[in-house]
């Protein structure tokens, strides 16, 4: 079994990294919307 699943994840790398890296942009991208919104938030908290 485990030889099974290493030869799909090695024939399967790229795809995989692929994969990683467009959640790693959406992740970051959710996460600098999110601060801004809690930026937003404290300053209209101030007023």
């Amino acid at each position: 079994m485990w030889a099974w699943l290493s030869s799909r994840i090695l024939r399967n790398r790229n795809g995989i990294l692929v994969v990683l890296g467009l959640i790693t942009l959406f992740l970051g991208y959710e996460m600098k919307n999110e601060a801004q919104l809690q930026v937003r938030r404290a300053a209209a908290q101030d007023r």
